[in-house]
């Protein structure tokens, strides 16, 4: 029962905590505003995989932290465009998109 205290009174254990929710966060913010919008948008969690793979590569490869963030936001944007371009111009359906 004391490993267990120690593991809740530990500043450890909530920063782990709150970095490991911070993306699940953006993720919920993200659908918030696109439900907000009438626009069903499941593509949430597949676009912050591509921006974050994006950003991880080209930060190795520029070996700069903000190359990768460029880059990454880049990434995000193209793959919102693509979404918009299938569901508002294609007429699509939102969920199978």
């Amino acid at each position: 029962m004391n490993s267990v205290w120690d593991l809740f009174s530990s500043v450890n254990f909530y920063v782990t905590i709150i970095s490991l929710a911070t993306p699940i966060f953006f993720a919920s913010m993200a659908a918030l505003i696109s439900k907000k919008a009438g626009v069903v948008n499941i593509s949430i969690e597949g676009t912050m995989l591509v921006s974050a793979l994006v950003g991880a590569i080209f930060s190795s490869l520029f070996n700069s932290a903000i190359m990768g963030i460029i880059f990454a936001t880049i990434a995000g944007v193209l793959m919102g465009l693509i979404f918009a371009l299938a569901t508002i111009k294609l007429k699509t359906n939102e969920i199978l998109g």
